[in-house]
């Protein structure tokens, strides 16, 4: 389901809300993980996001949108990080996290509690919370679904 909830970092006195995307397909390794997330957020994220903010036209931000490849990236458009944990049935579960900059992947702390899949947690911007709602979400989704 679609359940967004707040997250209270330890030493933190105001929460995060998280926007966690979950499916149970075939997940990634902890190479795939690298390999598909890493090496991309590496070379492109930045240029991405340097190349978005220089943009005022809508039609440019959709072609930027297109260049960069659809989807992934664009999480950082609304959330300030993104995790992504990870289960295939060849390796354990492992942690791919990002704040746009940066990247680390390592073994989940909590261990395999996925049998197998994905989940991806939106660590949302606070000017963000609109994509919190359900039906906006909905209407994005049928909205963009269309160019994949």
């Amino acid at each position: 389901g679609f359940h967004p909830h707040p997250h209270f970092p330890s030493n933190a006195t105001q929460y995060t809300l998280v926007l966690p995307l979950t499916d149970t397909g075939i997940g990634m390794t902890k190479k795939d993980l690298i390999n598909n997330l890493g090496t991309i957020a590496k070379s492109g994220t930045s240029d991405f996001l340097t190349k978005l903010g220089d943009s005022a036209d809508p039609q440019e931000m959709n072609d930027l949108i297109g260049q960069f490849g659809v989807g992934f990236y664009s999480a950082f458009l609304i959330a300030d990080r993104v995790i992504v944990a990870s289960k295939n049935n060849d390796d354990d579960q492992y942690v791919w996290e990002s704040d746009a900059s940066t990247f680390s992947v390592a073994k989940d702390p909590r261990g395999n509690t996925m049998d197998r899949g994905t989940c991806v947690s939106l660590y949302m911007k606070e000017e963000a919370h609109e994509y919190l709602e359900q039906n906006r979400v909905k209407d994005l989704v049928k909205k963009y679904s269309q160019f994949i």
